[in-house]
């Protein structure tokens, strides 16, 4: 039951999710525990891959920690992931690790505009693309520059 998987969360216990024998309640149960410590193992008690992948993306944006999202089974999902931590944290360095080439350029052009640095975009190996990256990086610079500047 439900309350039955919000007690083991408020508590912050793992053997009362233990004791549920609905699979999906004990799932919720574990997401809910897992959440509340940020404690990635527990995420691995999970059987149903659509809750499991939920919880490791969960911890990796609670935590910012990359690392989360390569436990994400579905691929777009992680990719989502990692583009979500690359910005939170503006490290290009995460863009390395998401599989769909087109998704890792969304994700250099997304951590350029966070980091205000049109370099990142270098990481483009198309040309066109990773200019059109730095354009659109500068545009960002210039466009709050020029904010900053009606305010003062």
């Amino acid at each position: 039951s439900y309350s039955q998987t919000k007690i083991p969360a408020i508590r912050k216990e793992v053997p009362i999710s233990e004791n549920i024998d609905d699979a999906d309640w004990k799932d919720i149960c574990y997401n809910d525990v897992a959440e509340a410590t940020n404690k990635t193992e527990i995420c691995s008690k999970i059987i149903r891959t659509s809750t499991a992948d939920s919880c490791y993306d969960t911890l990796a944006e609670n935590t910012n920690y990359a690392v989360n999202c390569a436990y994400i089974r579905d691929i777009a999902n992680r990719d989502l992931c990692f583009i979500s931590v690359a910005v939170a944290t503006k490290n290009a360095d995460t863009c390395q690790e998401i599989i769909v080439k087109e998704a890792g350029w969304t994700c250099f052009r997304k951590v350029a505009k966070a980091a205000k640095n049109p370099d990142i975009c270098g990481h483009i190996d198309i040309r066109v693309i990773s200019e059109d990256c730095r354009q659109a990086v500068n545009q960002t610079i210039a466009a709050e520059e020029a904010s900053a500047s009606q305010l003062n």
